[in-house]
């Protein structure tokens, strides 16, 4: 099934840089001429750079759906993310900073970058991971996701390093396909996820049998400091 997530914020060139896998892409501000994508393999997906809840994202499988979908995702921000879009199983990892360590409640001497968990995302009724798909109960997040340990394990060292990378702050989540040939393949960089129940990493830090309104209030404690 192939999957796709609005990112907030297009860091792929900088990310690819350092050897982290991400879907061939390019940003415009301008619309381009659909032949731009002739050598490109559909479907592709049309995004505003900056936007949550996947508002303005298309998938589209011809050129000729190109333009409508440029304008659609122009309403939400100036700059246009073209991507290709990626067949595998889709995963959401929450990432945090943070100078204490939630997993053993033991405060420490400096701050350190923390996964918290590993969901499935599973779309049900729709092909990506869409508004309704994320909000109207059409699809299914499974914590902790249904991959190989070995597959968690990189995508959590992916996720802290494309973190630290790029200077994060606190609560992210990272969206990845994984791909059967190179493995988890990063589509999305959250960095202002959704925090109500239906969100994703509400359900993680409740499945790491932490207390949201604790994990937010050390993060503001330390925001504030």
């Amino acid at each position: 099934m192939q999957h796709h997530s609005a990112r907030s914020g297009y860091r792929g060139t900088k990310v690819r840089a350092q050897g982290i896998a991400v879907p061939r892409g390019k940003s415009f501000f301008e619309e381009p001429n659909s032949d731009t994508f002739d050598q490109w393999k559909y479907p592709l997906f049309v995004k505003p750079n900056r936007s949550g809840s996947s508002f303005g994202v298309s998938r589209i499988e011809t050129p000729e759906e190109f333009s409508a979908a440029f304008k659609e995702a122009q309403k939400e921000d100036k700059e246009v993310i073209v991507e290709e879009g990626i067949t595998g199983v889709e995963v959401g990892c929450g990432v945090l900073r943070a100078n204490y360590d939630f997993a053993s409640n033991k405060e420490l001497d400096e701050s350190a970058t923390q996964g918290i968990a590993i969901t499935e995302i599973v779309p049900t009724e729709s092909t990506f991971f869409d508004y309704e798909a994320k909000y109207s109960g059409k699809s299914q997040e499974i914590t902790p996701a249904r991959i190989p340990a070995e597959t968690s394990a990189t995508i959590e060292q992916i996720s802290i390093r494309t973190y630290d990378l790029l200077g994060l702050k606190g609560i992210v989540r990272m969206d990845y396909i994984i791909d059967q040939e190179r493995g988890p393949v990063l589509i999305e960089v959250n960095s202002i996820p959704g925090l109500s129940p239906a969100s994703i990493v509400p359900q993680q830090v409740a499945y790491r049998g932490w207390q949201l309104h604790h994990v937010l209030s050390v993060l503001a404690e330390e925001h504030i400091a």
